[in-house]
């Protein structure tokens, strides 16, 4: 995928996954708790709510463009 974007003058930046999924995405709690089931994140800590797979990938996208700065 790399090469692939390569050629069309874009990049790509290698986000570590760990704990995107345990992570709030609103006030950055981490705990394996967060995550009740496969797919759904209660945050105990401030109680934010939303599908696991969503939050993991605003997680990553946060990462990804803190890096390129």
């Amino acid at each position: 995928m790399d090469y692939k974007l390569a050629w069309n003058g874009r990049y790509l930046i290698a986000v570590p996954p760990q704990n995107t999924s345990w992570t709030c995405p609103a006030c950055e709690y981490v705990l394996a708790e967060n995550r009740q089931t496969q797919a759904d994140f209660y945050c105990v800590g401030c109680g934010f709510e939303e599908n696991a797979d969503l939050v993991g990938a605003i997680n990553i996208l946060r990462v990804g463009h803190a890096r390129c700065v």
